[in-house]
């Protein structure tokens, strides 16, 4: 996520990244069957009302699509290297057994 952010004209402040970092984690346990569907969609509709409500009240910006759509670019961005990174993983692994000797990866990486 950090690379992207960088690239960005309007640095990116903590309370931005904290809620990338939230969203990112909702969807990584969204596959878990213990994490209920509409607590997870509760809480990411949460998550985007306080960042709306930040930009408003405490940035004072009225139009904070662009910004909001630029951060958004990055999460984006930021998911799918995960997605192709955790496949290049699998097929690693897979050719060379290496979750045969690490049930620690195994539950990280087939999960």
């Amino acid at each position: 996520m950090i690379v992207p952010m960088r690239k960005l004209k309007e640095p990116v402040t903590e309370r931005e990244f904290h809620a990338l970092v939230a969203l990112a984690i909702f969807d990584s346990i969204a596959d878990y069957e213990e994490v209920r569907e509409e607590e997870m969609w509760r809480l990411r509709k949460k998550v985007f009302t306080e960042l709306q409500e930040y930009y408003r009240t405490e940035l004072g910006l009225r139009d904070f699509s662009r910004r909001l759509g630029n951060l958004m670019t990055c999460y984006y961005n930021a998911a799918e290297a995960g997605h192709v990174q955790r496949q290049e993983y699998r097929m690693y692994a897979t050719m060379f057994n290496v979750l045969a000797v690490d049930p620690v990866l195994s539950g990280i990486f087939l999960t």
